[in-house]
């Protein structure tokens, strides 16, 4: 998915990859690859930003309050790019699985997204 939201951007455009801590995700092989994939399509202009969830808090929640926080009169989110690479998803056998968070980030009002399997 990455490769994709990559080649749509302009090189003054800065990509987030949001990631929720969950113990199944290395965060740091994850950083890492998101770094050298974005130096191939030499765009510096990126952070990764690792969400912890608050008690009772999903997920889809957490990515939802931190996109309004990062939203104001200045920064403006153009759209959110997600897929099925979460943790549970290589438990599905079938490439149409769309999970939870997914399902939910492209059910959400007032978002442009783009959803890459």
């Amino acid at each position: 998915m990455l490769d994709l939201v990559l080649n749509l951007m302009s090189p003054e455009d800065k990509i987030v990859v949001i990631t929720c801590k969950e113990p199944k995700i290395n965060l740091d092989n994850l950083n890492d690859e998101v770094t050298e994939k974005c130096k191939e399509y030499n765009r510096n202009t990126h952070e990764h930003a690792i969400l912890e969830r608050e008690p009772g808090q999903s997920i889809y929640q957490s990515i939802k309050k931190y996109l309004v926080e990062l939203s104001d009169k200045d920064n403006y989110v153009d759209f959110v790019g997600v897929g099925n690479a979460g943790q549970n998803f290589s438990s599905k056998n079938s490439k149409d699985y769309l999970g939870s968070v997914a399902s939910m980030v492209l059910r959400a009002k007032r978002m442009n997204c783009v959803f890459v399997p």
